[in-house]
């Protein structure tokens, strides 16, 4: 069918080409060139109707196959394997508790000294040194939570506090601590480059 198209087409350009290089071609065949003109559009447009029906009715119906939607990915929000392990800790009080606090001083450390060192410009060396004697925060709580216990005493009232609520002194000194490392990274404190 393609093929016929395709050879109708070839022959029509062609006739057309001729009667545009020498009109009086029609003259000589017989055919008057605007009735020529009307019946060969009229004879394109019946053909292609009768094609277009025939092939709407012998084509089978599929339903076209769709990529499933993309699905979201659970993102974890920061803190919460922290905020978990801290609440474990405090139903733990035997040795199992013990090496989870141990694990959980040692994580907080260590990113106290690389925000100690990364935002106050402090050597690793002197933000432990500051870890270790309080003087890193104006929260007492917190300041203990770092601090050797020879250097480091909590005021009466916090430690009354701690012993009211049910909360563990050490969560609360862990979360305590956590909020004052936030608040040194907050949007708009500048980076130190002390170094």
């Amino acid at each position: 069918m393609n093929r016929l198209f395709l050879a109708s087409g070839v022959i029509a350009a062609l006739f057309g080409v001729i009667v545009i290089a020498d009109p009086s071609v029609l003259a000589r065949i017989g055919i008057s060139f605007p009735s020529v003109l009307v019946v060969v559009i009229g004879g394109i447009a019946i053909i292609e109707s009768v094609r277009a029906g025939y092939s709407r009715f012998t084509r089978s119906i599929t339903n076209p196959n769709v990529p499933d939607p993309e699905c979201r990915s659970v993102a974890s929000v920061l803190g919460t394997e922290l905020d978990t392990q801290l609440t474990d800790v405090t139903r733990r009080t035997r040795a199992g508790g013990v090496r989870d606090r141990k694990r959980i001083r040692e994580r907080l450390t260590e990113t106290a000294i690389e925000i100690l060192v990364r935002y106050d410009g402090d050597s690793p060396e002197r933000a432990r040194e500051r870890l270790q004697d309080g003087s890193w925060t104006t929260d007492p709580v917190a300041a203990a939570f770092f601090a050797s216990v020879d250097a480091f005493h909590l005021p009466l009232t916090d430690r009354l506090r701690m012993t009211v609520i049910r909360e563990a002194a050490f969560s609360q000194q862990a979360r305590r601590a956590i909020t004052a490392l936030a608040d040194r990274t907050e949007p708009g404190r500048t980076v130190s480059n002390e170094r």
